[in-house]
């Protein structure tokens, strides 16, 4: 069994993202340092790489992320998992405060 390199964390945050021009939304279920996975409704064509904005705090959190990995059940894809390409400072601190309790 493949080990994450880091502790994912479960959440529930409302994301948004452009694929192809088109919005897309999700919510992210669980984070980590280095990447998260979306719950989400894609289609193909897709973009690998795009920037994903999250609402921490009140405010919008925009990051480039790389899709690593899609979640399909038959013909539906129902997810995906995505690798932080370059994260923010304070993507990392809000990381830190929801280790410790912190956040709610």
């Amino acid at each position: 069994m493949e080990k994450r390199s880091c502790e994912r964390i479960p959440v529930s945050l409302e994301a948004n993202f452009y694929c192809d021009n088109t919005e897309c939304r999700g919510t992210v279920t669980n984070l980590s340092e280095t990447g998260m996975f979306i719950n989400t409704k894609i289609e193909f064509p897709f973009d690998l790489n795009f920037e994903l904005h999250l609402r921490l705090n009140g405010k919008i959190l925009k990051t480039p992320v790389k899709i690593s990995r899609i979640e399909r059940t038959d013909n539906t894809y129902g997810g995906i998992g995505v690798r932080l390409l370059n994260p923010p400072e304070n993507y990392l601190k809000f990381l830190d405060r929801l280790r410790c309790g912190k956040e709610e």
